[in-house]
């Protein structure tokens, strides 16, 4: 990971609200319970796609949100 904040840490584990930033350009922003994301977040991937809503045990879980850029490719014929 490239960088982190967390509002709470519980022994060396992310407890609390914080933000990951990841190598790939992926960032997490929300909730973390012992290391793993929980609770409501949101993961923005280095593509633009975006998944927000809820967490559990480090997975996506109940209701969300999904952004996903459309990627199109055209062949135009002039």
């Amino acid at each position: 990971m490239m960088g982190d904040a967390y509002g709470g840490m519980r022994g060396r584990m992310r407890h609390g609200q914080g933000e990951s930033l990841y190598d790939s350009g992926n960032v997490y922003r929300g909730g973390w319970a012992n290391d793993k994301r929980a609770g409501v977040g949101r993961f923005e991937f280095a593509c633009g796609d975006v998944y927000e809503g809820q967490w559990a045990d480090g997975r996506y879980h109940g209701l969300v949100r999904v952004r996903v850029r459309v990627r199109v490719r055209v062949r135009v014929r002039v």
